[in-house]
């Protein structure tokens, strides 16, 4: 999935620091498209997210990847041969018809919307509607294969799927558990608010609260890695733990040329030796 925030172009530098304090499970209170997680394939896991469409949609792969399936070829015959405003009128159909009742019916259709919205961004407006205009396609796009979906089902057989807030997420870590929190950012200017994952904003008494959480865990001696914006406001939010950066691109922009050249953050409870990472440049934060 397509997901703002989604931590696909990080992954080569978080895997590492994950797959060295892992010890049981792997735990990620903001879940979003479950990046790190798919390719990190841990033997046990806990995903939470507030988003219900989206733990929806993970549980019905998890439970019934034929059923999606089916659901997606449904789609495909309906889009089949559609193309230009005639397409963007069957998005906007099927948008007006999130969500389905049918859980794989309602996975299938995020799927869709998902792969075709603008940058993939989900977002809803005040009454909990998804309301993310198509993008700059004129046809079809390429669907997951039943083949990866039972890959994902495999994968989600080891996790344990929690609709709850972050902290309730957290408060179920033990000593040798790692956790990966992957908030919604901090935004880096006026315009780039892009915290609308659910009918409910993140607000900064949420980053505080955030904060307390880390309190815990490293209290607790739970190893955490946190990301975002290396915002000054995060930078202060955050010091009293380890802080790294690290270059990055962002998946949300109009422009495609402006989505690099980001700096990302990283928190943590223990130092990042970047001598084991020697492909990316990181920097220590003053």
């Amino acid at each position: 999935m397509k997901w703002a925030g989604g931590k696909g172009s990080l992954s080569k530098i978080i895997l590492p620091i994950v797959r060295t304090h892992l010890r049981n499970r792997y735990i990620e209170p903001f879940a979003g498209s479950a990046a790190i997680f798919f390719r990190l394939s841990p033997n046990a896991a806990i995903l939470g997210d507030l988003n219900p469409h989206l733990m929806r949609l993970f549980s019905a792969i998890k439970s019934d990847p034929e059923g999606v399936s089916q659901a997606l070829d449904r789609i495909r015959q309906r889009a089949s041969g559609l193309n230009g405003k005639a397409f963007a009128a069957f998005y906007y159909s099927l948008r007006d018809d999130f969500p389905k009742k049918k859980r794989s019916e309602n996975a299938a259709l995020l799927l869709f919307l998902n792969q075709h919205c603008w940058n993939g961004l989900y977002r809803v407006n005040q009454t909990g509607e998804f309301n993310t205009p198509i993008g700059s396609y004129q046809s079809l796009r390429t669907m997951p294969s039943l083949q990866s979906l039972s890959a994902a089902s495999e994968a989600l057989q080891r996790a344990s799927l929690q609709l709850a807030d972050f902290e309730v997420v957290a408060s179920m870590a033990k000593p040798g558990d790692f956790v990966y929190f992957d908030p919604p950012y901090a935004p880096t200017s006026q315009t780039a608010r892009f915290t609308s994952y659910s009918a409910t904003q993140f607000t900064w008494l949420d980053q505080v609260r955030l904060k307390r959480v880390l309190y815990d865990l490293t209290d607790r001696k739970i190893s955490f890695l946190l990301s975002n914006s290396a915002t000054q406001t995060m930078i202060n939010l955050y010091k009293d733990f380890v802080q790294t950066t690290v270059s990055a691109a962002r998946s949300i922009n109009s422009v495609g040329s402006k989505r690099r050249g980001f700096v990302e953050l990283l928190v943590s409870n223990f130092e990042i030796d970047s001598a084991e990472h020697s492909l990316f440049q990181f920097k220590e934060v003053p």
